[in-house]
């Protein structure tokens, strides 16, 4: 399903031409040819990340991180794309920010919503979306797309990203959310519809949010060298 490289990062829409600004910054960080070294760096920044969402909430920061990757792979597979360390690292950077504001929020909702009160399961069901998909969703989407493309343009990010692709995975992310609210009825802690979330949220990251990643492909087209998702005929020579 792989496209080519200039319809990835020229492809039209109902919002006209879409061209992906490669900043300065991007082409260094998002170099998918860098060394050891680089790939290192990567990963340190990644996991110093996650130690600091750990030091806030423990160990559902470091299922977060893995999810997360899990998510990056799941996502690369459909489209034969390997996840480079610079997405990982990226990946991480975003758990590390989401995952302490999103288990606050899951136990602030189970304070202050008795989900076994009458018309409680309707009311933590329509909180939970209003917080996650009404409020925290469309934020996240932004700043997935200011962290990915090393960027502060908010209006680039809205139009590139947010108005092309957050509509198209609101429900995957709203059924994912609602994974926690079964689980609070049924009497489990925050930690567990946490991780609940989190579960559903693999399919989320590698399907939904893996679409944006091909889509805009941050990470394969820096530089002039061929994205990884392009796939080239071997050459042949003809017998002598």
């Amino acid at each position: 399903m792989a496209k080519n490289l200039e319809s990835i990062v020229n492809s039209s829409s109902k919002n006209g031409s879409i061209k992906v600004k490669q900043t300065w910054l991007a082409k260094k960080l998002n170099n998918p040819n860098k060394g050891l070294l680089g790939k290192m760096l990567d990963y340190i920044v990644g996991a110093s990340a996650t130690a600091a969402a750990y030091s806030v909430i423990g160990i559902p920061a470091v299922v977060a991180a893995g999810v997360a990757i899990a998510g990056d792979y799941f996502g690369n597979l459909w489209r034969s794309a390997k996840t480079a360390s610079s997405q990982i690292r990226d990946s991480l950077l975003f758990s590390s920010v989401l995952s302490p504001i999103g288990y606050t929020l899951l136990g602030w909702l189970n304070n202050v919503i008795d989900i076994r009160a009458p018309y409680g399961l309707i009311n933590r069901t329509l909180a939970q979306i209003a917080v996650f998909q009404g409020g925290i969703a469309p934020v996240a989407n932004h700043f997935d797309y200011l962290v990915r493309h090393k960027t502060l343009d908010v209006v680039e990010a809205h139009e590139n990203q947010f108005k092309r692709f957050f509509f198209k995975n609101i429900g995957w992310s709203a059924l994912a959310s609602l994974v926690p609210v079964g689980l609070a009825y049924s009497g489990y802690g925050v930690d567990t519809q946490f991780y609940g979330g989190l579960v559903a949220g693999v399919a989320v990251r590698g399907l939904a949010w893996g679409r944006q990643i091909s889509g805009l492909d941050p990470y394969g087209t820096y530089n002039g060298k061929p994205s990884p998702a392009v796939k080239t005929a071997p050459s042949y020579t003809a017998p002598a």
